[in-house]
């Protein structure tokens, strides 16, 4: 038997894992210590969901559909086929879709590809086709895994977080037992996936309605201070009068609470200064994520230690998609392409004119039915997002890549194989925004590699793109920003 170790596919914490291997099978997998891991986290789902790595039923080669079947074609001959489709149509009728599931280095890869070769900005993931800028926090704002050991209050909003985040289900498991660490669940489901895990539930009809309940309350109340209303963010008047100008019982009754429910619920928060609200991409959209943002800024909880937020993203790699430019109105490193300087300055480094971004939302874009070629790149929209899928069927030209056939395969022109992570080797960026390197622990059963393949279709495009991760690495580092965003990331913002 050997043993490799590399990032955790199957979450988003953003720790190590030690996968087993025997006779060419991944037998299991455990937890692997380190600066991302120091307390030895694991959970039994990961070790099962490794079996993934084993299954026989991969796509292994390239598939061109003619007379409506597929038929086997070489690396070369589905990038002569890819160069073909883009060269016929115009910049603005291609689009390419790319999961949150890849390594950093594809992402960027893939998303300059599609704006050097292919001249287009309908570049994105499904999930984040078009996200709010709120879901892109800064690391500054996050609480760290080992600082949440100290919190001395836990609210969790309901996300079934055993099973879509089971480490941190271990986490906050663990702190409750050991550390007699309170824990409310605040939910919305009559059956709470969550319950085993709290002390006490909080019912409402509406997390998002709770939180501008209770922001309205301290402001009204002058419960809010600190260095953000204070002037170190920005946002706060515009925000504070048009919460003030709403009615506190037409908020209540949204939210399904009593006066004094509220008023306990704000004495409990305010009375514990170390209070953690955990949050996830599964259950949590935007405009909730603005109003617990929003209160961490009113109670300056977000700049003392063991206190303020934790945003849990849905996939390994989700928040790579904003720091590799995987939206259509970002690049590398966040950089907003509808300035001109910023564009200016991929043109200089990347040799190509850089498209100015469309104002029209990317879905809105795959549901025109302008589109001619689709890219998709590991995404599933024929399941996952049936009412886009069904426009993609009207394309002239769908080429999907993915690990194994689907319902997006099904009506594919062009199928293409996928790498795992562990096989060709990248990095990952957690929730935390931790950026974990991984080497190849294992070489591939099939004769693919993804970087090999986005080189081969760079060059046909006109466009340079390194074969090898380290060398994407390298070149994606130079366009991230150092440091934190600066000042300029604390806003009050309102999302209705």
């Amino acid at each position: 038997m050997t043993t490799h170790t590399t990032a955790n596919p199957f979450g988003s914490e953003g720790i190590g894992i030690t996968l087993t291997e025997d006779n060419g099978r991944i037998a299991g997998a455990s937890p692997c210590l380190g600066t991302a891991n120091p307390l030895n986290l694991f959970h039994p789902s990961i070790d099962a969901a490794c079996q993934i790595f084993n299954s026989p039923n991969r796509i292994a080669t390239p598939m061109l559909r003619r007379n409506g079947q597929l038929h086997p074609i070489s690396m070369g001959q589905a990038v002569e086929a890819l160069a073909k489709a883009v060269h016929r149509v115009r910049p603005e009728q291609n689009a390419m879709l790319v999961s949150p599931q890849h390594t950093n280095e594809l992402m960027y890869a893939y998303q300059k590809l599609a704006r050097c070769g292919m001249g287009t900005s309908a570049v994105g993931a499904l999930r984040y086709a078009d996200a709010h800028p709120i879901l892109n926090i800064d690391k500054n704002d996050i609480v760290p895994l080992h600082e949440l050991l100290e919190a001395k209050h836990i609210y969790l909003l309901d996300a079934d977080i055993e099973r879509n985040h089971p480490v941190m289900y271990q986490l906050i498991e663990r702190i409750k037992r050991e550390r007699n660490t309170p824990v409310t669940l605040i939910s919305n489901r009559p059956q709470p996936a969550d319950l085993s895990l709290a002390d006490s539930l909080m019912a409402v009809h509406n997390p998002r309605a709770l939180f501008r309940a209770l922001n309205r309350h301290l402001l009204h109340s002058d419960q809010a201070s600190g260095i953000f209303i204070g002037g170190l963010a920005k946002g706060f008047e515009p925000y504070r009068q048009q919460l003030l100008a709403m009615q506190p019982s037409l908020l209540l009754h949204e939210a399904g609470l009593s006066e004094d429910q509220l008023h306990t619920f704000a004495r409990v928060f305010m009375g514990i200064s170390k209070t953690v609200v955990v949050l996830s991409e599964h259950s949590c959209p935007a405009a909730t994520l603005a109003e617990v943002r929003n209160l961490m800024l009113l109670t300056e909880r977000q700049a003392k230690p063991s206190s303020g937020l934790i945003y849990l993203k849905s996939d390994c790699n989700s928040q790579g998609v904003f720091d590799m430019g995987l939206l259509p109105t970002l690049g590398p490193g966040g950089t907003d392409l509808t300035q001109a300087e910023n564009r200016q300055r991929l043109q200089n480094i990347w040799g190509h004119e850089i498209p100015i971004p469309s104002p029209t939302p990317l879905l809105e874009t795959l549901s025109s039915g302008q589109l001619q070629n689709i890219f998709v790149m590991s995404e599933n929209p024929m399941l996952d997002m049936p009412e886009i899928g069904k426009h993609l069927m009207h394309s002239s030209f769908i080429c999907v890549q993915s690990l194994f056939e689907n319902e997006t395969t099904a009506i594919a022109h062009l199928v293409l194989p996928m790498n795992f992570g562990i096989e060709v080797g990248g990095s990952y960026t957690s929730s935390f925004r931790t950026v974990q390197s991984f080497g190849v622990a294992r070489p591939a059963p099939i004769d693919w590699n993804d970087y090999r393949f986005a080189h081969l279709l760079g060059k046909a495009l006109g466009v340079d793109c390194p074969q090898r991760p380290i060398d994407v690495f390298l070149e994606m580092a130079e366009l991230l920003p150092t440091g934190c965003k600066g000042p300029g990331r604390h806003w009050f913002t309102w999302i209705d």
